[in-house]
């Protein structure tokens, strides 16, 4: 390990001066590699320290799994210090969680039949935006799609009407608004950007009250870079009555425009918190510095931007450990990805056979198959580098795995004891010979008979007053929950997995079309998954939100495997990481490539005419960048032809050329033609200063 013991321990301190900032409102500005997720924990052990109710401390980060993790972090640092059940207790949740139990808390949420859940993006669109249109009169549910998503945009940014560029019309908001509130309470749902914003809308006009909100003493905010306008006013609500505030992020990591991320909220942190203290860490224990000082001459490209200090602590190591970053230049992208999957090979021939998962290859998107992807995996199984796809494809979008996370959600909702109605309500939709008829007719039986939706599943016998067709949709649904009622989140998956084969073949998909078999995508995933797997363990990997956190999951589950000498299988085998830009976030990798970093691609033709899209794929290519710990390797290429029609959208078009990556000159690099990858010499060179990483 290069890093002395007095750089560790410089980088601590400055950690943990920026836990114990005493100011009501602190902004913690952590860029990448830095020690954030420390610096949070440490935080909360300074919270319990000072004897503040574990009750009344809130930790909030971005998705479910990061609050998995996060709270682990939390549990093991402070576990030798405090009581288990003090530190059990501590609440870690993501903002929609916290947003649920304000509007519960308040009364606002009396109005649904059971605990909401949050509709995910396949809910939104084969269930939320079907039956809407279908009730309507809509032919098809593009139109809805726009409608909605115009009054997510208006959620998620706060303002006081939809967006002009969607052109509703107000008797399209009448009757959208109209349906969206009767099937949001017939099923038990709500739609993402709505939870804040109904939070915020309802304090502003008293609906809640003060008095009503939780009672919050210490309010810590993870990835303050990816909130939004309305979760900004809802952490600025949340504060207003006497709580500490402590938020964690990084502006230049910013990348989720299109989810409304607002950025520019730690630029302006001490406008919007009279007297806030900004806490800046600066010692980077991830990258060196020839990784690191390309990444910072890149991002100073945008403007309005919070200027870091960040410094490699490799500069200083014993020894020196300067990393390599290397751009290539090939005639085509044949040559590019051969030269990837050689590289590859000779890394593992040359010393990381069994770290194979510390190789990261970053593609721009998992749509662009075609121009990466597909030529990505023919030259990997060519040279027999095992390796493991983009994970969230989304799976379940396939709709034999959406009916197995169905499943899943139901068992669990047994176990809380608390019904998931969309997931009833997906089991239904998915049985074969089920229209969305039947479904309206189902809803509207319902209604007319003030019959809460759920009982339909659990009631002894249906009601009367259902017709023939719409009483075997709901039988057919009550045998499959009896064929499932003794099952367990703590099932190992192995042991059920004939019988989820079973139930996708011989009770679900009853009749099924040519063109699709429901257990083709589920069979080559769950050939995937680590021997340790159970039903729960599946459950969080569908429910995770980002690639990393599958990873983190499957990772998770791996460890528990205590085998002296493990099997060699294809389930346990280090495999090099094959991931998108945006799901790489949270992770790093000893050795990292980037292929085809050309405009059009990188930034992408879209940005090209808009400044603000522009500044975010220059932070997208920032944030894969500094996922390289000990070497990055870039590379493009000179023209494109299997995937031309992909990049230009035109279907005659054969051929295209495009330049290399504006990217590339604003961070200094320059491009050296190649016509192959690694040497053995430069592999070996590259897995020396990995053996130095911290």
């Amino acid at each position: 390990m290069a890093i002395t013991p007095k750089q560790e321990l410089n980088a601590l301190k400055e950690q943990w001066e920026a836990a114990n900032e005493q100011a009501r409102f602190a902004l913690l500005v952590a860029g990448p590699g830095t020690g954030k997720t420390n610096t949070i924990t440490h935080r909360v052990f300074v919270a319990l320290s000072n004897e503040t109710e574990t009750s009344k401390i809130y930790v909030v980060t971005f998705t479910n799994a990061a609050c998995k993790e996060l709270k682990d972090r939390i549990f093991k640092n402070c576990s030798g210090y405090f009581e288990d059940p003090t530190i059990s207790a501590l609440k870690v949740s993501t903002l929609h969680s916290l947003g649920l139990k304000t509007l519960r808390r308040a009364g606002q949420l009396i109005e649904y039949p059971g605990e909401p859940i949050v509709a995910d993006e396949w809910e939104q669109k084969n269930i939320f935006d079907g039956e809407v249109a279908a009730r309507m009169g809509m032919g098809g549910t593009t139109r809805v799609k726009h409608i909605r998503k115009a009054y997510d945009a208006m959620w998620q940014t706060n303002i006081s009407d939809t967006p002009d560029e969607y052109e509703i019309t107000e008797d399209e908001k009448e009757r959208f608004v109209r349906i969206h509130d009767y099937l949001s309470r017939f099923y038990s749902f709500v739609l993402p950007g709505e939870i804040i914003y109904r939070c915020v809308d309802a304090y502003n006009n008293g609906r809640i009250p003060a008095a009503r909100l939780p009672v919050i003493e210490d309010l810590i905010v993870d990835e303050f870079q990816d909130l939004n306008k309305c979760d900004h006013d809802f952490i600025r609500i949340l504060s207003a009555h006497g709580a500490k505030l402590f938020v964690a992020g990084d502006d230049d990591q910013s990348i989720y425009g299109f989810r409304y991320a607002y950025p520019r909220g730690i630029i302006h942190f001490q406008d919007t918190y009279q007297g806030g203290e900004i806490k800046e860490l600066t010692s980077c224990f991830r990258c060196t510095p020839n990784i690191l000082v390309p990444a910072l001459n890149l991002i100073v490209n945008n403007s309005d931007r919070y200027d870091k200090n960040i410094r490699s602590l490799y500069t200083d190591a014993e020894p020196p450990v300067p990393g390599y970053i290397h751009t290539w230049f090939f005639s085509s992208p044949t040559r590019e990805y051969a030269a990837i999957a050689r590289s590859c090979k000779r890394l593992i021939e040359c010393g990381m056979e069994g770290r194979e998962n510390e190789i990261l290859i970053l593609i721009t998107k998992k749509k662009n198959r075609t121009i990466q992807l597909n030529f990505l995996e023919r030259h990997l199984e060519l040279e027999e580098v095992p390796y493991d796809r983009p994970t969230v494809i989304d799976y379940t979008d396939d709709f034999g795995i959406r009916a197995i996370y169905a499943l899943l959600r139901i068992i669990k909702s047994y176990e809380k004891e608390k019904h998931d109605y969309l997931a009833h309500r997906t089991l239904l939709q998915l049985l074969s010979g089920v229209g969305i008829k039947t479904i309206i007719n189902i809803g509207n039986k319902c209604a007319e008979n003030v019959f809460d939706f759920i009982n339909l599943f659990y009631n002894p016998e249906p009601p009367a007053w259902l017709d023939t067709v719409a009483t075997k949709a709901i039988s057919r649904a009550k045998s499959i929950l009896d064929y499932i009622s003794t099952w367990s989140m703590e099932d190992p998956l192995f042991e059920r997995a004939e019988d989820i084969h079973a139930f996708l073949t011989e009770l679900l998909f009853t009749r099924i079309r040519r063109t699709y078999d429901p257990v083709e995508k589920w069979g080559s995933l769950y050939s995937g998954f680590p021997e340790a797997m159970t039903l729960g363990d599946l459950l969080d990997f569908f429910t995770a939100d980002t690639e990393s956190d599958q990873l983190a999951i499957l990772e998770a589950v791996s460890s528990r495997l205590v085998l002296p000498e493990p099997p060699v299988s294809d389930n346990n085998i280090k495999k090099v990481k094959i991931m998108t830009m945006h799901g790489a976030k949270g992770l790093s990798g000893s050795v990292v490539f980037i292929p085809s970093v050309e405009e059009g691609l990188i930034p992408s033709f879209r940005s090209l005419s808009s400044p603000v899209e522009l500044e975010e794929q220059r932070r997208l290519f920032y944030v894969s960048l500094t996922r390289a710990r000990a070497a990055c390797i870039l590379s493009h290429c000179f023209r494109h032809c299997g995937g031309a029609k992909a990049i230009t959208g035109d279907a005659s078009c054969t051929e295209v050329r495009l330049e290399r990556s504006r990217f590339l000159n604003e961070a200094g690099l320059e491009s050296e033609r190649r016509t192959s990858g690694l040497s053995t010499f430069e592999a070996e060179r590259l897995i020396e200063s990995i053996n130095y990483l911290f």
